[in-house]
């Protein structure tokens, strides 16, 4: 479905040529489609996967325990790219969304660290 509503729905017959203009990949000739395609593909993938992943991780805690400072940090990773992304291609959701999301992380990890911090010095 992802690769249908990009080929089908949001180009244009010129886009659509372009996709057909072939170049050498690891020595062999291919159309940019195959590449276009794959990456695009690969990600929705991807995304799909990081979903699940984040699912089953929090389904997995217990009542109101917090998720780990290691899956957190995974997740900040995964955000850091995306803000990247969006300041590289000039692309304000991911700009955006990725400077929510970091920060939105940042305060989770910085509240987590204080928070078995003063747990620490209690006991």
């Amino acid at each position: 479905m992802h690769l249908y509503v990009h080929f089908d729905e949001l180009m244009g017959d010129a886009i659509k040529q372009y996709l057909l203009k072939e170049f050498i990949v690891l020595s062999q000739w291919q159309p940019l489609w195959y590449t276009w395609g794959m990456t695009s593909f690969m990600m929705g993938i991807g995304f799909v996967i990081i979903g699940l992943l984040h699912s089953i991780s929090f389904m997995g805690l217990v009542k109101r325990e917090p998720p780990s400072i290691a899956l957190l940090l995974t997740g900040l990773l995964y955000y850091l790219g995306v803000l990247y992304s969006g300041i590289l291609f000039k692309q304000s959701f991911q700009l955006y969304g990725g400077f929510i999301c970091v920060n939105l992380l940042l305060y989770s990890v910085v509240f987590m660290v204080m928070k078995n911090k003063v747990s620490a010095s209690t006991t």
